[in-house]
């Protein structure tokens, strides 16, 4: 059995749709050994053949044998492993890594097949000792090297792994004749134990030193004949070993000849995790500060319970939506959804008509709010102790409003409301009443509020001010019903449906560690009831404001990760495209996809995991800076919050995900490039410049 067969093999391409053939019908036995010279007119078919031997380009048809197995039925993997193991490459134009030294060319497929580095070393150290190269000539890099130096280096390189067969295309073709005499020379004593091809256009030479010579002539194999040892080699392609290391000067070098595109390509990534990261700190960070923040309103233990139905319009398919007071009956009914609450009747209506006066100031519509057990609540939310509040006079007024008053501990507040009570005289059809408020309010002292929605308030003691209202009468209605009426008893005389009502009831919450349960109960109360409140209404409004900016946020990070994603494969490509020729020798030399891959992974991974940790430190440098202009643009205190990068609420998750989600990214990016060259012609990118 010989060490190489080609049967029927040939090759051919379409040309005005028939077949035009490069090589025809080739049938040809190599034996294990011996230097075989082969040659021909230029674009006669040498060349191609040695592509088809080494899997560099394919046949049109026919069989090649090595070893009596048919290598075209290897899979991609065991090509790769056959161009490692079992040939060794010699090109015409050498095909080094030109950026790379002539020390780690030469161990290049030692370290593609696995083989340590140290050991990879010693290896190549001793084949540049057995042609008496120098140190300096193994530490050059290639692009530095003559000629003949580099011719020397491809040789070393294709028989450092020791294959059973050297090709050689041209290998003398661009040296002097000093330097082919010494090529010849080595490539001589190589094929003691290897068989060794090689295409030449040099007859003196081959005439010289080979064994046979083979001539290719329309497009036909022609050679005298030669005996071929039956001897069957113990050839194996297995699985290769693991070497983590085998591509650093490769992946330096690319860092470095892109240096500038590498720079702007970091900033770009940098920029895109910075953004996603505060975007990501203000989705958390704001749910924490509006929960915070809604907790800071003075009066958020009042409520309004109503009930509400809606009423048809005659003729117009509208509905009005109404709303009523509740009836005792009613609310014994909802005794235990209601609980939790003080019960009281809306005074409010007695002071919505109202201005405030200071020196020359006149403020109309303040907001006049009563707290029911005033000084209980003052200390419950300031942490302070003040006098005890015992004078319906003594107030507690919040910022906005001081600063109207220029923090002044007096101001006189000024309210109305008439009344009108229906009689069955149609002579008199009401009786009314007068009800004037015009007092020096003392202020007891400021309270901090939530800027959102915030206006100058006043917040008084409800039962102070009910016990101010027992005292005054309504004396037209009084004298009218023969009988004293207060202005705290006409809320119960008054119909539910009656302005002075304001159609529903205060509700104070007993004990503010209550409040947490107040949405589930307004939940649960049945239709048509209602419960609601200034502070619900502003926590809601900043809520949805908040998930409204998170959608948006929330997108805009999509298009960050998209944007990275597509960044880093426009990278990929792009460096695929610029080292096209550089993958070609790797490839030649029994490189596999995978490794190709993980150069490119590794060397987008290493511009990502800069870009991350860039990202991070920049984070956590601006987020007080932009926290203080979004307090200054909303008056909301840390808005954006990474809470030590928390994530499903477990401590520096984000960052592991951050981490994975850029692997992944990484991967995937530079995985699309490899797959889409993976069937490049290695011919074609071997010509790349």
């Amino acid at each position: 059995m010989a060490l190489l067969e080609l049967k029927n093999v040939n090759k051919y391409f379409y040309e005005n749709n028939k077949e035009k053939y490069i090589l025809k019908n080739i049938n040809v036995r190599f034996p294990k050994k011996g230097l075989f010279a082969i040659e021909g007119k230029s674009g006669s078919g040498k060349s191609t053949l040695l592509n088809l031997i080494s899997l560099i380009e394919k046949p049109s048809s026919g069989k090649i044998l090595f070893n009596g197995i048919d290598i075209l039925k290897f899979s991609e993997k065991k090509k790769s492993n056959y161009r490692n193991k079992a040939i060794g490459l010699v090109f015409q134009n050498y095909n080094l890594l030109d950026e790379e030294t002539a020390l780690y060319n030469v161990m290049l497929p030692l370290l593609l097949n696995g083989v340590k580095r140290k050991n990879a070393i010693n290896e190549a150290n001793q084949c540049f000792d057995s042609i008496g190269l120098s140190n300096e000539i193994r530490n050059k890099k290639c692009k530095d090297l003559s000629g003949g130096e580099k011719q020397r280096i491809g040789i070393l390189r294709a028989v450092i792994n020791k294959p059973y067969i050297l090709l050689c295309d041209e290998p003398t073709g661009a040296l002097d004749s000093v330097n082919s005499e010494m090529i010849m020379k080595l490539l001589k004593s190589i094929t003691k134990n290897t068989l060794v091809i090689m295409v030449t256009h040099n007859h003196d030479l081959a005439d010289k030193y080979a064994d046979v010579i083979m001539t290719v002539k329309d497009s036909r194999l022609i050679y005298p004949e030669f005996k071929t040892q039956s001897e069957k080699i113990s050839a194996r392609f297995g699985n290769r070993f693991n070497n983590n290391n085998w591509n650093n000067e490769i992946i330096k070098n690319n860092l470095l000849k892109r240096k500038k595109r590498n720079i702007i390509n970091l900033i770009s990534l940098t920029f895109s995790i910075w953004i996603s990261l505060l975007a990501f700190g203000f989705s958390n960070g704001a749910k924490v500060s509006i929960e915070i923040e809604s907790n800071r309103q003075f009066d958020k233990g009042n409520f309004s319970l109503y009930k509400s139905y809606s009423q048809s319009i005659d003729g117009s398919g509208l509905k009005l939506t109404k709303t009523a007071k509740l009836s005792d009956i009613e609310i014994n009914n909802l005794n235990k959804y209601l609980d939790k609450f003080q019960i009281k009747n809306n005074i409010s209506a007695l002071f919505s008509q109202n201005y405030l006066k200071y020196k020359s100031l006149k403020k109309d519509s303040i907001n006049f709010v009563p707290i029911y057990n005033l000084y209980e609540k003052y200390t419950q939310y300031t942490n302070k102790s003040i006098e005890e509040i015992n004078d319906y006079k003594s107030v507690i007024v919040n910022k906005k409003l001081s600063t109207l008053i220029n923090n002044s501990k007096r101001v006189n507040f000024v309210s109305s409301y008439v009344y009108n009570y229906p009689t069955q005289n149609k002579l008199k059809p009401y009786i009314s009443d007068y009800f004037v408020f015009d007092v020096e309010l003392q202020i007891v002292d400021v309270v901090d509020e939530m800027a959102f929605l915030n206006v100058p308030t006043i917040y008084y003691s409800y039962e102070l001010m009910e016990g101010y209202l027992n005292c005054i009468y309504l004396n037209n209605l009084s004298n009218y019903e023969k009988y004293n009426i207060s202005w705290k008893d006409i809320f119960n005389v008054a119909d539910s449906n009656e302005e002075i009502n304001s159609y529903s009831h205060y509700l104070f919450l007993k004990d503010m560690d209550d409040l947490k349960d107040v949405s589930d109960i307004i939940l649960k109360l049945p239709s048509p009831y209602k419960i609601d409140s200034n502070y619900l209404i502003k926590k809601n409004t900043l809520f949805d404001l908040i998930k409204a900016s998170s959608f948006g946020i929330n997108l805009f990070i999509y298009i960050c990760v998209i944007s990275s994603a597509l960044l880093l494969f426009i990278i990929s490509f792009s460096n695929y495209s610029q080292d096209k020729k550089q993958i070609a020798v790797l490839r030649s030399l029994g490189g596999s996809n995978e490794q190709i891959h993980e150069i490119y992974f590794l060397e987008n991974f290493i511009i990502s995991f800069i870009a991350l940790l860039f990202g991070l430190v920049l984070s956590l440098a601006t987020i007080k800076p932009i926290n203080l202009l979004l307090y200054k643009l909303t008056n909301l205190n840390n808005l954006i919050n990474f809470k030590n990068f928390t994530f499903l609420q477990k401590p520096y998750l984000l960052i592991v995900m951050l981490f994975i989600l850029i692997i992944l990214i990484v991967y995937f990016s530079s995985l699309v490039p490899t797959l889409l060259k993976k069937n490049k012609s290695i011919k074609k990118e071997l010509s790349f410049e």
